[in-house]
């Protein structure tokens, strides 16, 4: 498990869309929620899966749903290791991803829910609806992608449009200070 110190010593991957400002402040804001259950939405190749999940003490849950399976998921280790983790091969949009995550956490709730999968307005608003009903009170949700500006290609506004419905709904969100990519998260009531 690193400590805070530590990520800042982590050596980020921009080659995979890594933005090291951005991602190293919700890293510090993952640790400050002392995480036991996490959960992400399009872990691709599991580069930022693997930096909140090394952050967990043993015995923690990290669940990432990709419609995509990676040769680097067949490296992951069972559920013998000190991390109990599933990795769910279907789209986020999927009943059966839903039904799972349920039976998975079997009424546990997630300190984070890290949404990164498909980044139209469709698949952010149903991985927000989907989801972040199964996050504690308190815990975080992580919007990549996020450009309140609107300068980015439309296939990637979702966060943006999704966190401006939010806004209206009362939730507040938030970004970090500098982060060259976009991330926005906001904390559970």
């Amino acid at each position: 498990m690193y400590t805070l110190e530590e990520i800042q010593k982590v050596t980020f991957r921009p080659d995979v869309g890594q933005c090291a400002v951005g991602l190293k402040f919700i890293l510090e804001r993952f640790i400050e929620l002392q995480p036991t259950a996490f959960m992400m939405v399009g872990p691709g190749p599991l580069h930022d899966f693997n930096l909140f999940k090394n952050l967990m003490p043993e015995g923690s849950l990290a669940m990432g749903i990709d419609y995509r399976v990676y040769l680097e998921w067949l490296a992951v280790p069972d559920l013998t290791s000190p991390y109990k983790l599933w990795l769910i091969p279907t789209g986020s949009d999927n009943p059966v991803s839903e039904e799972r995550v349920s039976t998975i956490l079997n009424g546990r709730k997630l300190d984070l829910l890290f949404i990164d999968g498909d980044h139209s307005e469709y698949f952010v608003q149903n991985d927000w609806d989907r989801y972040s009903k199964f996050v504690r009170p308190g815990g975080m949700v992580v919007f990549h992608d996020y450009n309140p500006t609107g300068n980015m290609d439309p296939e990637r506004e979702g966060a943006a449009i999704v966190c401006a419905i939010l806004a209206k709904q009362g939730y507040t969100i938030q970004q970090p200070p500098v982060s060259s990519i976009g991330t926005a998260y906001l904390y559970m009531p």
